[in-house]
């Protein structure tokens, strides 16, 4: 519980660093840490592409930060389109290739959730 402890504090603290020009629109970190789970959540317009691609961009970095940290960049809910581009290095490569075989075999003409992740 310990090295829990020192991850959930040393997480909050680079993502608080990482946010701190948001922080006008930061909903909060929230989650169920005991089992290493939180969830980022800001109030964007969607309307502003620069103020969008800047928070994709903190999205993907909070994500190389828990698979820097031998976590995952995803829980219970799945990867989600916003982090697909990341599957690869959260899978390694070969876990990767043999995912893509697998929905290739059984899937040849890409019906079943096209474009999702392959």
């Amino acid at each position: 519980m310990a090295i829990l402890n020192k991850t959930i504090t040393y997480t909050q603290m680079y993502i608080r660093l990482q946010i701190s020009k948001y922080l006008n629109k930061c909903g909060g970190i929230i989650g169920h840490v005991g089992d290493g789970n939180f969830h980022v959540f800001f109030g964007v317009d969607t309307e502003n592409q620069e103020e969008l691609a800047e928070l994709k961009d903190l999205a993907d970095q909070i994500a190389y930060l828990a698979l820097d940290n031998n976590g995952t960049m995803t829980g219970e809910h799945g990867i989600g389109l916003g982090k697909k581009h990341l599957v690869e290095k959260q899978v390694g490569s070969g876990s990767y290739r043999v995912m893509k075989l697998l929905k290739n075999s059984i899937d040849p003409k890409n019906l079943m959730n096209p474009g999702k992740i392959f």
